[in-house]
């Protein structure tokens, strides 16, 4: 039982590091919404935050950009979004499923909404490549907010 009992707490310090890495991309995300729409940081917290859908915020921001005066800087924008939708699939990777432990006393993850390969089994491998994939875009994204800011000389109105 001690075995099953570290491997769960592995699993949400890992949980919990992607979705922190995720809010931390989402918060860079809301700063390029802020920078674009040269609005007031409520007003522009009121529209971002309006939804939770990572599709719509992305929309968002690329349909403003669009009429900004920030085009040019659309491909470390571009940057953001991709690195944020890549954190995001390996956080809902665990933040979406029902964890159990299984007959042979191993720990399984089931996504209901997966038809096929809905039961995976929770191995170090798995959990150790969904935080590997997640930090390098989460690096990125952090990267490229400081390209952003030295570009546009605007800061993240959010101190991460």
């Amino acid at each position: 039982m001690k075995a099953n009992e570290e491997k769960m707490n592995n699993l949400f310090i890992l949980t919990g590091q992607l979705v922190s890495n995720a809010a931390t991309c989402d918060v860079i995300l809301f700063s390029v919404f802020f920078i674009i729409t040269e609005c007031e940081k409520e007003i522009a917290q009121a529209i971002y935050y309006a939804t939770e859908s990572l599709p719509m915020k992305k929309n968002l921001v690329l349909k403003t950009l669009k009429v900004s005066k920030y085009k040019k800087h659309r491909k470390i924008i571009e940057r953001i979004i991709l690195a944020t939708e890549k954190v995001n699939k390996k956080r809902n990777e665990l933040s979406h499923v029902l964890l159990r432990v299984a007959d042979d006393n191993e720990i399984v993850c089931q996504n209901p909404r997966h038809q096929q390969q809905s039961i995976k089994r929770i191995t170090k491998p798995y959990l150790d490549s969904l935080l590997k994939d997640a930090t390098y875009a989460w690096q990125d994204c952090l990267m490229a907010a400081q390209e952003l800011s030295s570009a546009t000389g605007k800061q993240c109105p959010i101190n991460l």
